[in-house]
């Protein structure tokens, strides 16, 4: 059985951010690993993860879903 877990989290001003991290998650399984972690928190704060997507940021059942490069380059 493998367990889940949470790359990072993320405190500013009292507020958590969860953070998942992953080079590729164009294969099914890879993605569905990175993401269960987070689908599996019952709370309001902000879950994202951050991959080599080279797409604009999506949403995926209320996780933010961010290319490495533009996550990066934000300001």
């Amino acid at each position: 059985m493998q367990s889940k877990e949470i790359d990072f989290v993320a405190m500013k001003n009292g507020r958590k951010t969860y953070i998942q991290v992953s080079d590729n998650i164009t294969n099914q399984e890879t993605f569905n690993r990175e993401v269960a972690p987070l689908l599996s928190i019952n709370d309001a704060y902000p879950k994202i993860l951050i991959a080599r997507t080279k797409n604009n940021i999506t949403d995926f059942n209320g996780v933010e879903i961010i290319d490495i490069a533009r996550w990066l380059l934000d300001e």
